[in-house]
């Protein structure tokens, strides 16, 4: 079966580290084409190339109806071909919700032969029975993959009486080149857990004891709802008295009602990041290339900030992260940022991310502390009045692509 197709192929730039092979796909003469390995190489070294190819077809249902397919390709990618339209940017728009596109996240499962499964990193196969109908797949529960951490992982906790538990969400709809949890982020190797499942796994290694917080972070939790609104009932039933539940979020495809729904299931504290104001320093950061995407998601993530800020303030304890790096923005847009911020709620709190060396950007520079006092400067003389910083020095050094190791605290 003729057809025009891709498959990843390494460039230049590859640096064997293995991350392709062994953290996001079987990597093969048999490439699907998904594009996985493509978005979590940290080295820029793979790439899709168009592919006319003389396939073995594959013969399989679709909510029904049969059909046939070149073989080597996703589930998605058949999707596409039999007329279903994919959407990778927002849960709201018709189709096929595909937003990370590397397996992490769930939110773009079908039913498959009866199990889950992320279409978007999924090989079709001979025979499968494949249902898209949501009023089908909602009586199944929803999956994703996830990481847990049984320790703090920021000095300040410690000293503070913390005792943290955090959960890291695989999955992410942006691409920053700086992404500090790249090697959690962008792997799709991993049983696809329930909330249950998962809450399980905590009450194994902790037994609840002492934990006063629980941490939701990533990748980008939010992509999948359905499975975070459960996880964070189930949490929050499971916890003791006083438990705070904390979620990490860019903040992108957040809604009011979303937020709303998450408060209700048990979230206490939110810490939305901001990572520009102007569409070009957030495309440099967030390493889109679409620019109607990235204006979209910016947007939504500024007005969402500003929901939780002025109708949440008693519900929600918020604390705004700016991630920042002079090599990755400028001073000017942090100030912009934080005059607009600070037109909202001049005494919201707001923690200064500083980006460290990672992923895509192992050579950025070091921030010296007259460096951080500037920014911190900068967005104080923008009319912010509760402003700290999270000091790259303070936090874990990121994954170097070539000391990729499974640690034992990682839910793998």
């Amino acid at each position: 079966m003729a057809a025009i197709l891709h498959v990843a192929q390494s460039n230049s730039n590859c640096i064997d580290c293995g991350f392709c092979k062994y953290f996001t796909c079987s990597w093969d003469s048999k490439c699907t084409g998904c594009g996985a390995c493509v978005i979590g190489c940290p080295n820029n070294a793979r790439e899709l190339k168009e592919t006319k190819e003389n396939r073995r077809p594959v013969r399989l249902t679709i909510d029904g109806v049969q059909c046939e397919v070149p073989g080597q390709i996703t589930i998605l990618k058949t999707l596409e071909l039999n007329g279903y339209k994919i959407n990778h940017h927002h849960e709201h728009e018709e189709g096929i919700h595909a937003p990370c596109r590397t397996g992490g996240c769930g939110e773009c499962s079908v039913l498959v032969d009866g199990v889950l499964k992320p279409s978007c990193v999924t090989p079709v196969k001979d025979g499968m029975e494949v249902i898209t109908d949501n009023s089908v797949i909602i009586k199944y529960p929803p999956q994703r993959i996830a990481s847990i951490f049984n320790k703090n992982l920021h000095q300040m906790a410690d000293l503070q009486g913390i005792n943290e538990t955090s959960f890291f969400m695989h999955g992410c709809n942006m691409n920053c080149a700086a992404c500090h949890n790249w090697d959690i982020t962008f792997s799709s190797i991993g049983r696809p857990t329930t909330p249950d499942q998962l809450l399980q796994q905590l009450s194994a290694k902790k037994n609840g004891s002492g934990i006063n917080r629980i941490g939701i972070s990533g990748g980008e939790a939010t992509l999948n709802r359905r499975w975070l609104v459960e996880f964070v009932k189930k949490v929050s039933m499971y916890a003791s008295d006083g438990t705070r539940i904390q979620l990490d979020t860019n903040a992108s495809i957040l809604s009011n009602d979303y937020v709303d729904e998450l408060i209700d299931a048990g979230v206490t504290d939110i810490s939305p990041d901001l990572k520009g104001v102007t569409v070009g320093s957030f495309k440099k950061l967030t390493g889109l290339k679409d620019k109607t995407v990235a204006a979209r998601y910016l947007g939504n993530a500024w007005q969402v900030v500003r929901y939780i800020i002025e109708q949440c303030a008693d519900k929600l304890f918020t604390v705004v992260g700016i991630p920042f790096h002079k090599d990755l923005s400028t001073a000017e847009e942090l100030y912009q940022i934080g005059k607009k911020l600070a037109a909202i709620n001049p005494d919201v709190a707001v923690n200064l991310i500083e980006y460290q060396a990672a992923f895509r950007k192992r050579d950025l520079a070091y921030i010296s502390e007259d460096e951080t006092e500037n920014s911190l400067a900068i967005l104080q003389d923008a009319g912010l009045r509760n402003v700290l910083c999270q000091r790259a020095a303070e936090m874990p050094l990121a994954v170097h692509p070539l000391d990729l190791l499974i640690g034992e605290e990682c839910g793998w």
